[in-house]
């Protein structure tokens, strides 16, 4: 009997996954990262439409010349490559030295204030640097925390990540209805990192990022708010080297007393966004350019204009002559 098309696809791909990361692993760590490094370079060129997506957003909101901004993505793409493959070579690591020589940490102190309140932690990530290590270095320095994710469309490679991250993870929530677990999760003081940057669709909060309109995630707002869960910024951001980082970790987020809770939970939001805002600015190259995150809000802003539009300009010619007709 022949397996569906779904199997086949879900088994090339794990086999693929399996070859590729075995060598990966066993390489010395310079060439390892080399090799994804011109892997990533590979598909820049081999992915002009992506590149050239990326790059508008770039100028749009960077104001970069074509070559300044070509350079941006470029780095985005070799980021990208290099991954997945860093956080694994980096939890092996660490079995046999300290974080210390690796990773600089800045701010551990706030993350332990934020343990000591005793309410719950939301760490806020993005796409950015070596994002897929920090649950490494966190357990490492604290405790493994909870993961929000979207599920792996292939279930074996689900399967395999998980495996692959079980020992740094204390578990995973799927992104799509994970409020109520996390708001349990905050009441029991645990820790819960998520990557807040990417396009929130119809659901998320109208918001200005790098100047423009924006669909923002409300969750790290809502857990704030709601039930008193620290939020604190967290990036891992790659330093000059083969392999070497700098765990940030900024002050848990404030927002002004009297507020009424809409108001509250948007204003946390929004300094969340202003938080990854100037890193971004600051390291344009290690963010993910290629996922759009402003889409939603330019579709519902050119809707609305429509709809604007053809209220203004009132029926049309045979709407208003069938409705003189009928008088």
């Amino acid at each position: 009997m022949t397996a569906p098309r779904g199997a086949i696809r879900n088994l090339l791909e794990s086999g693929l996954a399996l070859v590729a990361l075995g060598p990966l692993l066993l390489m010395p760590p310079r060439v390892a990262v080399l090799g994804l490094r011109a892997l990533g370079s590979v598909l820049f060129w081999c992915l002009p439409g992506r590149r050239a997506h990326a790059r508008r957003r770039v100028q749009q909101t960077l104001g970069m010349d074509v070559r300044a901004a070509d350079r941006v993505v470029h780095g985005a793409f070799r980021n990208l490559a290099t991954n997945a493959m860093e956080a694994l070579r980096l939890e092996r690591a660490l079995r046999r030295g300290g974080v210390e020589q690796l990773v600089a940490v800045e701010g551990a102190e706030h993350l332990q204030a934020a343990l000591d309140r005793g309410q719950g932690v939301v760490l806020a990530g993005a796409h950015l640097g070596a994002w897929e290590a920090i649950p490494v270095i966190v357990a490492k320095l604290f405790k493994p925390l909870f993961a929000v994710a979207r599920p792996l469309d292939n279930p074996l490679l689900e399967r395999m990540l998980k495996g692959l991250r079980g020992e740094v993870l204390a578990g995973t929530l799927d992104k799509d209805g994970s409020a109520r677990d996390m708001a349990r999760l905050m009441r029991k003081n645990e820790m819960v990192g998520m990557l807040l940057d990417q396009n929130a669709g119809s659901a998320g909060l109208m918001l200005p990022f790098l100047g423009l309109p924006s669909r923002q995630h409300r969750v790290a707002g809502v857990m704030g708010t709601r039930f008193g869960a620290a939020v604190l910024p967290m990036y891992m951001l790659r330093e000059p080297g083969c392999m070497r980082f700098r765990l940030l970790i900024e002050p848990a987020v404030s927002v002004p007393e009297g507020l009424s809770p809409e108001d509250a939970e948007r204003e946390l939001v929004l300094a969340v966004s202003r938080s990854l805002e100037r890193q971004v600015m600051e390291h344009p190259e290690q963010w993910n350019w290629l996922h759009d995150r402003w889409h939603s809000a330019e579709v519902a802003l050119f809707l609305e204009r429509q709809q604007r539009e053809r209220t203004k300009s009132g029926p049309g010619p045979a709407l208003a002559e069938s409705t003189n007709g009928s008088r």
